[in-house]
């Protein structure tokens, strides 16, 4: 039966359209045969009404569609989940912190373009210098020592300083501030082939220095960027960068941590499931509502359903019931 019923809107098509006025023509004695003959008298007198009487139940199935959130679509799933206060994911691009690192102090512009070995593009957000004042990186060599003079390394404001004796050696000096700057809160320092190493832990700038003794062989700074191009593109922690323009005294480039994963605009189909499995709508026995509940499970990657709408055992699907494959 057309109209509102249990299952929803059910329309009636052109060709139930034409079944109906034909028993009425039957039932009425009139003698008038709807065909498919082109010419017939009865088709050009009732067939554009029938076929616009049919328009009519589609429009009204459109309308009735776009205010039931299995069925709508755009903008009018938006409305209705809207209602609700779910609102459609905007697309993103995946963003993070990538170190630059150079040969002496140098100015990285923003809009700056780098790509990775899949030949994807990342941008700076900002304008930064590889600099002591906003630094991620030293490595500092120390050409000799003289006794009794001290040589300082300062980490975010704490001062760590070794005084050289007359049988002190670079190398020894080095270990000795290593030594100091144990536990140190902001920066792993180290001796690396007799090179100082001050790393900066976690994806933050710190103020940074070292005595004029030392001689500056690498210094690097954490800077915003995201990808060129929006979706689900990873970058992974440690990945190698590579700069599009040349950037003096550029070294090298890399992601001190996994960037945030971006996504492409939320298609419906994944707006209704997120609204559904929300809690937003609950107490429907209906295929999408079961779906996107099962859906919600940890590890469940895809779900089958079949439902037996009849008062009968169909198989082994008792009356009213629905079966489900994960």
């Amino acid at each position: 039966m057309a109209g509102l019923t249990e299952n929803g809107l059910e329309i009636k098509r052109f060709n139930e359209l034409q079944e109906d006025v034909q028993q009425a023509l039957v039932a009425s004695n009139t003698g008038l045969q709807i065909s498919n003959n082109s010419e017939s008298v009865a088709n050009n007198i009732f067939n554009p009404i029938l076929l616009a009487l049919a328009e009519l139940w589609e429009l009204g199935q459109s309308v009735n569609n776009n205010y039931d959130v299995y069925k709508a679509e755009g903008v009018h799933l938006d409305e209705l989940v809207g209602l609700n206060k779910v609102v459609r994911l905007k697309p993103k691009n995946s963003n993070g912190i990538i170190e630059i690192i150079t040969s002496n102090p140098q100015e990285v512009q923003v809009g700056s373009l780098f790509i990775d070995n899949l030949n994807r593009k990342l941008v700076t957000g900002v304008t930064v210098t590889t600099s002591f004042n906003a630094g991620s990186y030293i490595k500092a060599d120390l050409p000799a020592v003289t006794d009794g003079t001290s040589y300082v390394i300062t980490i975010a404001g704490t001062i760590y300083s070794s005084t050289a004796t007359n049988i002190s050696t670079p190398k020894t000096v080095i270990d000795d501030l290593v030594f100091l700057a144990i536990g140190d809160t902001f920066a792993d320092v180290s001796n690396v082939d007799d090179n100082l190493i001050i790393d900066v832990k976690g994806s933050s700038n710190t103020v940074l220095s070292i005595s004029t003794q030392f001689s500056l062989q690498e210094i690097g700074s954490f800077v915003t960027a995201t990808s060129v191009n929006e979706g689900a593109i990873v970058f992974s922690e440690n990945s190698v960068l590579t700069p599009v323009a040349v950037i003096p005294n550029f070294i090298r480039s890399s992601l001190p941590a996994s960037f945030e994963t971006g996504r492409l605009l939320e298609t419906d189909e994944e707006l209704r499931i997120r609204f559904l499995a929300s809690g937003s709508v609950s107490g429907n026995a209906t295929i999408p509502n079961i779906k996107a509940q099962l859906l919600s499970v940890p590890d469940v990657k895809t779900v089958t359903i079949t439902e037996n709408r009849t008062p009968n055992t169909v198989g082994a699907l008792p009356p009213h019931s629905f079966s489900c494959l994960v």
